[in-house]
């Protein structure tokens, strides 16, 4: 809309300058905006077909083989529309000034923009050394997130490797090419490598005096990645908090509790305190269920009901067998204890409510009591002979 604007401009510029007498600018001008206006055209009709063509093949049943594609369609899409924009800006800009004649000062002034060389103290540097330095880092950082994109949805999650593995393969894939990145980086920059030892030593120097806890968060980052104590989908217990991890980065880790909050917890709390995993090498769980019926009730009928409650439920397991223990005598009942295991871990909650609802409906059933917590209480009076009042006695 811009440019539509700009080239009305001109041409109304145009007319003015060919009433001015002005024949050959006026020639130039409304030649200059006749072109870039088809050229606007022929762009927009290549963008419209390339981007066209794309988000048809990501629409299709062909890109369901790619999981890439099919798992972040939406992004790809926004990524794939982008890009044919930027182009086609770059494309328009570059063929404006083609036609008003600026490319060449345009690249003139660039150059000496960019090769002069300045200096900051001792410090020599030119912008061209300082944009190169900073692409390439970029570069760099989007390549690798590509690469472990790839890696872990495309590459490794076809190989059947266990939880959690393609993610730390990926992740150290990344990292290594942004380190690797950062050295490039250094060396297109004409950078010696005296003065990234003295940049080491500062950051050592950092360290020592305020950022022993941010190193600590790396360093336990790494060792997360490489030993694998926690990965993404354990369901963990980091003092009073539980949720199952869905980020471990090379600072931080990302847990998702019960409750629905997103936690981003330091990866030296990981690493220094005692955490539980209850899904480290399995997702079974075990789940207790305790249960009173009344005095007078048949014991070993009370535990066939139970025996047969947790053997027929879907979600509880018989390996490990379950257990029905008569655990008490209790003030006011017989107390049992129901032990059992399920593989489902995530649906454990439901799991133990469902058989709490079928004990219930099983003990109503069979004429069993659950009973509430009784107190039977005796009354003494006071011998009238005795002289003594209510009050007088201890615990009256």
């Amino acid at each position: 809309m811009v440019i539509a604007y700009i080239h009305l401009a001109l041409a109304i510029l145009g007319v003015f300058t060919n009433i001015a007498g002005k024949v050959l600018l006026t020639q130039s001008l409304l030649n200059a905006v006749s072109g870039i206006a088809l050229a606007t055209i022929l762009i927009y009709l290549a963008m419209l077909v390339g981007n066209g063509l794309i988000m048809l093949f990501i629409d299709s049943r062909y890109s369901g083989y790619i999981n890439v594609i099919s798992r972040r369609k939406d992004l790809v899409k926004d990524k794939v529309t982008r890009t044919f924009q930027f182009l086609a800006g770059l494309f328009m800009l570059y063929y404006v000034m083609e036609a008003y004649g600026f490319d060449i000062y345009a690249y003139e002034w660039l150059t000496r923009f960019f090769s002069q060389e300045r200096a900051i103290g001792s410090l020599n540097f030119t912008w061209g050394k300082v944009f190169i330095f900073f692409f390439v880092i970029w570069a760099s950082v989007e390549f690798s997130k590509f690469i472990r994109v790839f890696l872990e949805e495309e590459v490794l999650d076809r190989m059947g490797m266990s939880k959690g593995l393609p993610n730390t393969i990926s992740l150290l894939v990344r990292y290594t090419l942004i380190a690797a990145g950062v050295l490039a980086a250094i060396s297109a920059a004409g950078m010696k490598m005296t003065n990234l030892t003295i940049i080491l030593g500062a950051m050592s120097v950092g360290i020592g005096f305020g950022l022993q806890n941010i190193f600590n968060n790396l360093v336990s980052g790494l060792i997360l990645l490489l030993e694998r104590p926690i990965k993404i989908g354990d369901t963990i217990e980091v003092g009073p908090m539980v949720g199952v991890v869905k980020h471990i980065g090379i600072r931080a880790s990302n847990v998702h509790t019960v409750d629905g909050a997103e936690i981003i917890v330091p990866n030296g709390n990981l690493i220094s305190n005692e955490v539980i995993n209850w899904t480290l090498s399995d997702q079974k769980r075990r789940i207790e269920v305790l249960v009173g019926v009344a005095y007078g009730s048949d014991p070993y009928n009370v535990q066939q009901i139970f025996q047969r409650i947790v053997e027929e439920h879907p979600d509880v397991v018989q390996d490990p067998k379950p257990i029905i223990l008569f655990n008490n005598f209790g003030d006011s009942s017989l107390d049992f204890r129901l032990l059992f295991w399920t593989d489902n871990f995530d649906e454990w909650i439901r799991i133990r409510s469902e058989v709490i609802f079928k004990i219930y409906d099983a003990l109503k059933e069979a004429s069993i009591v659950i009973p509430f917590p009784q107190r039977d209480l005796h009354i003494h009076s006071a011998d009238p002979k005795s002289g003594l009042k209510p009050g007088d006695i201890e615990g009256a």
